[in-house]
């Protein structure tokens, strides 16, 4: 059963009825290099030593990527393409997907523990404290902002139910 040994996370689940599907592979080691990909399909390796990425996401004007880390903690990074600097924006080892506004002033991300995740967003420069973006179910996950940035689409995740796609009014967009 295809699963990542760092999060012990696999690939599995159990009908009603008792039929188990799965994804057949192996554990996924979890080291991994990231690299540029041009349009014509030249490839360039980025700089960073392998790890966990996981959800890079790149900002709207191309210069910064937002990343999670993944190990026996979870946290978002921003590499600088141009400084050649990955920095940590969250730390608080529970956060995960990030997405970038529209503007990339803001990078929106879930965080808690499994099963109970709630949407934040902080100032990309991190000027400010995150931002605990209200939503009514049981776990959310962060999906896109809206073309203007005065809305987060997300997705809502509840026991025993089908998952929903929802959308929020932001604020402080």
């Amino acid at each position: 059963v295809m699963m990542s040994r760092n999060s012990g996370a696999a690939n599995f689940d159990i009908s009603a009825t008792g039929t188990l599907v799965y994804i057949a592979g192996q554990a996924d080691g979890g080291a991994r290099t990231l690299h540029w990909v041009d349009r014509g399909g030249k490839s360039e390796k980025l700089s960073l030593p392998p790890r966990s990425y996981l959800h890079p996401r790149l900002s709207p004007d191309g210069r910064r990527l937002a990343i999670e880390i993944e190990g026996s903690s979870h946290d978002v990074h921003v590499y600088d393409f141009g400084t050649d600097v990955l920095t940590n924006f969250t730390n608080d080892g529970i956060s995960h997907w990030p997405v970038w506004s529209p503007d990339g002033s803001r990078i929106g991300y879930r965080s808690g523990p499994m099963g109970r995740f709630r949407l934040f967003q902080m100032a990309a420069d991190r000027s400010a404290p995150p931002v605990r973006v209200d939503t009514p179910g049981v776990s959310s996950s962060t999906g896109s902002y809206g073309p203007d940035g005065g809305a987060m689409v997300y997705t809502d995740t509840t026991f025993g139910k089908p998952t929903k796609v929802m959308v929020t009014s932001l604020d402080d967009s």
